[in-house]
């Protein structure tokens, strides 16, 4: 229950034209409009424990304001389906940070995290998260569909892995499977 926390992740997206894999540059903040995060996106490899065991894990995110997004994790345990409602605060100078914020008895439990890459016509996007009292740093790779091939997944570690902030937060990446 608590990977809500590290935001529902669905930061994203730089532009739709890049031929490469872009990485984001530490220094220089990347214009990220909300309205390319709005939408369902699938967890298809991460590094946090509680997906392990959980299988069709998926954030989906609608506009709330200028700089705020509803956050919905979703996920099936057994034969349960759960929904983990939030908010995702855009950072007002580095649009690419976000903090999230639980809603309901959730409300107690917020988490930073942070884009660090987005595919082509925004198809993928990594994330990071930092550590709270309940759950590790680490990443999540999220797509619009709920599978990458190997190739693709190679590749997008590969070039995320650029950083070196990213590249630890990667270690121990494994994939979400969808429910049978």
């Amino acid at each position: 229950m608590m990977r809500v926390l590290h935001g529902a992740a669905l930061g994203l997206l730089l532009s739709s034209s890049c031929s490469t894999i872009p990485v984001r540059a530490t220094t220089a903040p990347i214009e990220l409009p909300m309205e390319r995060l709005a939408g369902r996106w699938h967890v298809v490899a991460t590094t946090f424990p509680m997906w392990r065991n959980r299988c069709d894990v998926s954030f989906t995110y609608g506009p709330l304001s200028v700089q705020t997004m509803s956050d919905r994790v979703g996920f099936t345990e057994g034969t349960e389906q759960h929904v983990l409602p939030g908010i995702d605060t855009q950072h007002p100078v580095v649009p690419t940070h976000f903090t999230w914020r639980g809603e309901g008895l959730l409300s107690l439990f917020a988490s930073e995290w942070d884009v660090v890459a987005v595919g082509p016509q925004d198809a993928w996007v990594v994330l990071t998260f930092g550590a709270t009292l309940a759950t590790p740093a680490g990443a999540d790779i999220i797509a619009r569909s709920p599978r990458l091939d190997d190739e693709t997944l190679r590749q997008i570690v590969t070039a995320a892995s650029t950083d070196e902030v990213t590249a630890s937060r990667l270690k121990g990446l494994f994939a979400v499977a969808p429910c049978p």
